[in-house]
């Protein structure tokens, strides 16, 4: 049996500080959330995978599915409407930009009403 590898508190302890530092030093804009350095380092990383999305793209999950359009993008996650015919509005979901597949780029903006009726401009 293979005996695990375990490494000492101190050098991960040097490995994350130094990560920190990097972060704070070399990415404009961080830390803009109270979370910790790996955890920020995650989250730089998704956004870098994450397609370039803007309200009114056409997308779709990386896994298949559904064409949708993206109605609203807060904090990495994309608000997309799924529609359904005679453009109205089945439901909407709120999903990380990076499982998204970028279908088409739309000029048209979309504006989603009380009443889920869609008009498109």
């Amino acid at each position: 049996m293979k005996k695990k590898q375990v490494v000492p508190k101190e050098k991960l302890r040097s490995q994350v500080k130094r990560l920190a530092n990097f972060i704070m030093a070399r990415v404009p804009g961080e830390p803009s959330k109270s979370q910790g350095a790996i955890d920020t380092a995650i989250r730089i990383i998704e956004a870098g995978l994450a397609p370039e999305v803007k309200v009114g793209d056409v997308v779709r999950l990386k896994s298949g599915g559904a064409e949708m359009t993206v109605a609203e993008i807060r904090h990495g996650l994309v608000d997309c409407v799924w529609m359904g015919g005679y453009e109205k509005a089945i439901s909407s979901s709120l999903v990380p930009a990076i499982v998204l597949s970028v279908v088409e780029k739309k000029k048209t903006q979309i504006q989603i009403d009380e009443g889920f009726k869609t008009k498109m401009k």
